[in-house]
Formats: C-alpha cells, structure tokens, sequence
C-alpha cells in the first residue's frame, strides 16, 4: 500500500478529514514543509535530526514519556520515564544496537513539558 504525500497544494481541511480524524498515516513532503521552524530549528544541516537541539529547553531533572516500540504489553507499548540526558545517550547509540530497544519520545508528552518552545518557534 503506498503512503499518500501531502504536497504545498494539501489544504489543512484535507489533511484534517482525510488523515488526522480517521487517524490514518501520510508523509508530508519537503516543499509543504519547507517553511516550518521545525526544520530550521531541529535538523543538523545533513538533514538528520538534532535530538540535542530538540531537548535544549529541558531541566535535567524533567521526565520525558517514551514508548517501548519492540514490546507489547495488554495490547499496548509499555511507556517509561526518561531524563533528558538518558534519552539523548540512547539517541546516540541507538544505530549500533539495532535489536534492544526502539524508544519514541511521544510528541504530545514533549510539547507539554517544553515550555520553550513558543519562544523559539515565533
């Protein structure tokens, strides 16, 4: 099944009816996202992401939220509490050690706590 891509001709209508309701998959193409902060502010200039940038405005002692996304547990990814730090130490290792872990910090946890971000983003 091929996965639909969202252009700059994608209105936000579309996406919000087709997509984000239904809760269904879609990737968003380079020229629709071109202009978001996001790209500016938190990707290294190869294109990778900069997990160190993303984490910047977090206290050291602030609990990210992280699925387990190789396990299941009553039909649902087991979550636990990272430090910055810790979280940022399996970002970096994680190309090494394709068969532990497989962590995703999950975005709605992170924008509650990343009390930085309208500044940075304005």
């Amino acid at each position: 099944m091929a996965i639909p891509v969202l252009t700059s001709q994608s209105t936000y209508a579309d996406f919000y009816v087709n997509f984000l309701l239904p809760n269904k998959f879609c990737l968003f193409s380079d020229e629709l996202t071109v202009n978001w902060p996001a790209r500016r502010l938190w990707t290294q200039p190869n294109g990778t992401v900069n997990i160190g940038a993303l984490l910047e405005g977090f206290k050291e002692d602030g609990s990210l939220c992280v699925a387990d996304c190789r396990r299941l547990e009553f039909g649902a990814h087991p979550t636990l509490n990272l430090s910055p730090s810790e979280y940022l130490s399996y970002w970096k290792s994680r190309k090494r050690h394709e068969d532990e872990q497989l962590l995703y910090l999950k975005d709605w946890h992170y924008f509650r706590y990343a009390s930085c971000l309208p500044d940075r983003c304005g």
